[in-house]
C-alpha cells in the first residue's frame, strides 16, 4: 500500500493529474476512487510492485524539485 501524507487540502488541484501522468507513462493502467478525506488507486496487482517504484521514484524528484528550489539538499 502506498500512502499521500500528511493529509491534502482539497485545494491541492491536479494532484491525481501528476501521478496518473507517472503511471500512464510508464504504461500503467489505473483507475482512482475519491474519496473525501482519502483517494485510492488501483492497478493490475501484476503491476504493483513497478507502480510503487514509479510513484516512488516521482515522488523523491518532486522531493528533490522542492530541495533545489529551496537551496537546500538532504
Amino acid at each position: 500500500m502506498a500512502h499521500l501524507g500528511p493529509a491534502l487540502a482539497l485545494s491541492a488541484v491536479g494532484l491525481t493529474a501528476v501521478f496518473a501522468g507517472a503511471l500512464a507513462a510508464a504504461g500503467i493502467s489505473a483507475n482512482v476512487v475519491a474519496g473525501f478525506h482519502h483517494d485510492h488507486v488501483f492497478v493490475p496487482l501484476a503491476l504493483a510492485d513497478e507502480a510503487l517504484g514509479v510513484l516512488s521514484a516521482r515522488s523523491a524528484a518532486a522531493q528533490r524539485a522542492r530541495q533545489s528550489a529551496a537551496g537546500t539538499t538532504e
